[in-house]
């Protein structure tokens, strides 16, 4: 019998939520292998959202799969650990307790946080014991990798490992394996035309068994896609940014008499592309609209904003006890661009601010996917694709001072 007051309810709560996921792998049969959001959503009464972030975690904790073209869930191997043959039994209920509580606290997060990690610089060697981290806390990153070498060479990332890498390939597809997300920084560590993009794109699918779903401009590549300049709309930021950088003209990965056009290629292959970065931790405070899809960029299906961390350093300031406290206050999200080969591990060690920072997240009641998942739950909750200009403009304009104190801090480093 449950005792009566306020810890009654919370209990009461939990075997709820619960038995919801439960009741997801219940509707699963011989006859039902695969089954979709809007079918999971009408066998159990629940909207489409709340199906969605139900399916996300069980898939995350390889309860469930999903099918990458088709977007359909299957059963993962996992559901074997459950024993349905022997559901009723108390032994599997108290095997199956600490599981289960995982799942609870992360379908009803008051804050959502997703990493993604750019390959710059990036080793199996400088990278694997990160990931061994996440793992441990339960949470997940996406990965994102060059598939193909560059042969000419690089001055900034020559040290990269790439998908040509055996031992590299092997880490990233056990990664995949193991509930992160793979996906791509273009075809490699420099400017590539669309001969070397195609090359890349095709070589991705072949190794990892299908296309990127997301995509992050890289560095000073000439094949990005409505960068430098043609990131942004206003007159005297486009002034002010073209004096800085690149003059307009020199990222043509969206201009079709451009030999590094390809941008094709990203409207058939990519559902996600990054474009503005931004300081602030809360980026529903922000850009509370993504993913969206932007008119005046159409070769891109859906824009997203993320939260720059450049590295080790940068993201422990940024996971700061303050920070983490009003991200769960405000119930809101965020998509971490850092470089996890940048300053995360020395010796083979995590670095100790990093771990604990990444510890105490981790202990606060929230969910944390790939940032695929995180894209595709917010997509489902939105009732239009599209920006208002006020939004727009106030992004701009925020990115552009953001984009001056990380210089700022930059220097005085």
């Amino acid at each position: 019998m449950l005792a009566g007051g306020a810890g009654a309810g919370i209990h009461v709560e939990q075997i709820r939520q619960s038995f919801r996921g439960l009741a997801i792998l219940a509707v699963f049969g011989p006859d039902r292998p695969t089954l979709g959001i809007s079918e999971l959503a009408g066998e159990l009464g629940l909207t489409r959202s709340t199906t969605h972030r139900y399916a996300a975690t069980l898939a995350t904790l390889g309860y469930l799969e999903q099918d990458g073209p088709t977007r359909r869930y299957r059963l993962g191997p996992r559901v074997l650990d459950l024993g349905f043959s022997t559901l009723g039994s108390l032994e599997l209920r108290e095997v199956a307790a600490p599981h289960l509580r995982r799942l609870t606290d992360t379908t009803g997060p008051t804050s959502n946080l997703a990493i993604r990690d750019d390959t710059d610089v990036a080793t199996v060697d400088n990278i694997e014991p990160m990931y061994r981290l996440l793992e441990r806390l339960g949470m997940r990153a996406t990965k994102t990798v060059w598939p193909v070498a560059c042969p000419e060479g690089s001055r900034n990332f020559a040290t990269s490992q790439t998908l040509e890498d055996p031992e590299y390939l092997a880490f990233v597809r056990d990664l995949e394996n193991r509930g992160f997300e793979v996906t791509w920084h273009g075809a490699t560590m420099e400017s590539s035309k669309r001969e070397r993009t195609l090359a890349g794109l095709e070589r991705f699918h072949e190794l990892i068994g299908h296309y990127p779903r997301i995509h992050a401009n890289h560095a000073e590549n000439r094949e990005n896609l409505y960068w430098g300049t043609e990131r942004i709309d206003q007159p005297l930021l486009k002034f002010l940014f073209g004096r800085m950088a690149h003059p307009p003209g020199y990222f043509v990965g969206h201009r079709k008499d451009s030999p590094y056009w390809w941008g094709d290629l990203c409207e058939r292959h990519i559902l996600y592309a990054r474009n503005l970065t931004f300081g602030d931790l809360n980026l529903a405070s922000i850009n509370p609209s993504m993913p969206y899809h932007d008119p005046a960029r159409p070769l891109v299906r859906y824009w997203f904003s993320s939260t720059d961390a450049e590295d080790a350093s940068a993201f422990a300031d940024l996971l700061h006890p303050r920070r983490q406290q009003a991200l769960e206050a405000q119930g809101g999200f965020c998509i971490v661009a850092t470089h996890i080969g940048k300053g995360y591990v020395r010796n083979s060690l995590v670095d100790p601010l990093v771990e604990e920072r990444l510890a105490m997240l981790a202990r606060r009641p929230g969910w944390f996917p790939t940032v695929g998942q995180l894209l595709d739950w917010l997509r489902e909750r939105r009732e239009a694709d599209t920006l208002s200009a006020g939004e727009w403009r106030r992004m701009q304009w925020r990115w552009a001072r953001d984009l001056m104190v990380r210089k700022w801090k930059t220097r005085r480093r």
